[in-house]
């Protein structure tokens, strides 16, 4: 399984993951984790709460499906690009808060490896911001491949 964020800090994972994988012909799987959106304010008004409420969970609703879709197409890019070198990738996308606890969950069998691109952070940034990275690192039962980025 290779987590990706999007950018292309996260894809350099992909050329050690692919040699590494190449040599045990071993099936991909993209994942991406999309962080939800959540409503800020609901009206303090009682008599309009429930219809103001209602629009407001379509509305989030709708932005989770846009989110979704635009995470499983940059996917589909990514694996049509690997697969055009006669790999076999699987895609999925998740919405979850915690992009670590996504992960984690998702690193059952068949899966047997996790491979993640660390974002290179260290000192107060990464104390304050945390670390994907170092949250799989820790919690995984199975092997990482863990690859910092070339800066």
């Amino acid at each position: 399984m290779i987590p990706l964020d999007g950018t292309p800090l996260a894809e350099q994972i992909l050329e050690p993951a692919l040699t590494l994988g190449k040599a045990m012909q071993a099936d991909y799987t993209l994942l991406r984790v999309v962080t939800p959106v959540y409503p800020l304010t609901l009206p303090a008004e009682p008599a309009i709460f429930g219809s103001v409420a209602t629009d407001i969970m379509e509305r989030v609703e709708r932005t989770h499906a846009e989110l979704k879709k635009e995470a499983s197409e940059y996917l589909e890019k990514v694996a049509q690009r690997l697969r055009s070198e006669d790999l076999n990738v699987h895609t999925r996308v998740i919405v979850e808060e915690q992009p670590g606890v996504a992960i984690l969950e998702s690193a059952k069998p068949p899966l047997d490896m996790i491979a993640i691109e660390t974002h290179g952070r260290g000192g107060l940034s990464r104390l304050l911001l945390g670390s994907v990275a170092d949250k799989v690192i820790r919690g995984s039962r199975l092997p990482i491949l863990v690859h910092k980025p070339k800066v």
